[in-house]
């Protein structure tokens, strides 16, 4: 039994719409199987020219399959990410200590920078920092009106640009 034709579906298919969804036979595809809304993520591509055609496909799909397909635009947000670095990269080990600036500078191992202005007066000892997707991690030990200073708990590599989440 086709997942289109259950009496009384109750249950929603959410399916991510990703740079592999984009041929026609594709979104076709994906209907058929009983796709009940795509997630379009703006935080990847959110150029209006492409949104526009990825909706006019979909909408073109549904309609010739005779059917209502929602869509929803996932907008992250602001992030707050992590400067850039002398070498691109760092390895921040386990049990070292980092301080957090908000001044545009080169980071290293010892100190680097956020983007986010607000981050001194808005982070405070003890709390968690996640750094990577989480792959680093760090405890805020100090704030001062220059710097916070952190405990790595979890070390990892991280590069230009990363997020950081609190």
């Amino acid at each position: 039994m086709s997942l289109l034709h259950i009496p009384n579906k109750k249950t929603k298919i959410i399916a991510t719409f990703g740079p592999s969804c984009t041929d026609i036979n594709v979104i076709q595809e994906m209907i058929q199987s009983g796709v009940d809304i795509f997630r379009l993520n703006a935080s990847h591509n959110s150029e209006k020219k492409y949104l526009k055609k990825i909706v006019s496909d979909i909408r073109s799909e549904a309609d010739k399959a005779g059917r209502y397909i929602g869509i929803f635009l996932d907008l992250q947000g602001p992030k707050i990410r992590v400067g850039k670095f002398k070498k691109d990269k760092v390895m921040l080990k386990e049990n070292t200590y980092v301080d957090i600036v908000v001044k545009d500078i080169k980071g290293d191992d010892k100190t680097f920078s956020v983007d986010y202005a607000g981050f001194l007066s808005d982070v405070k000892v003890n709390d968690s920092l996640f750094i990577n997707d989480g792959k680093t991690r760090a405890i805020v030990k100090s704030v001062d009106k220059d710097k916070a200073r952190c405990k790595i708990t979890t070390g990892g590599e991280i590069s230009n640009n990363k997020g950081v989440n609190l």
